[in-house]
């Protein structure tokens, strides 16, 4: 098994949990996969939301975001999930939304 990671951006707001609407893909499994980490990373000014995460369109993980002003001296918001209760069947999609209308960095790390 190998480990692999991928990231992408969520940056359009979507109140669905369905995994319909603005969703962006992160990663696509090639093999069933255990999923290692779900990480998010603001670098802007957030208000509280929540990013979701889905598995071939089903919602596997829901993450808080709080408010946070970034400035010359706060930083951005960062967090991570190790080992999060869900896997990726083969050739499985994982995408991510977010709640709120932010630039939202969104990383996934799959093991293989």
């Amino acid at each position: 098994m190998a480990l692999r990671t991928e990231f992408g951006i969520v940056d359009t707001a979507n109140p669905n949990k369905d995994g319909t609407g603005a969703v962006t893909t992160i990663i696509t499994a090639g093999a069933v996969a255990s999923v290692v980490s779900v990480a998010i990373l603001t670098l802007v000014t957030t208000t509280a939301g929540m990013v979701r995460i889905f598995v071939d369109g089903n919602i596997a993980l829901e993450i808080p975001v709080p408010a946070n002003t970034v400035s010359g001296s706060e930083q951005g918001y960062a967090t991570a999930i190790r080992n999060p209760p869900f896997s990726v069947p083969n050739g499985g999609v994982i995408t991510a939304s977010t709640e709120e209308s932010e630039d939202i960095q969104v990383f996934v790390t799959l093991d293989e």
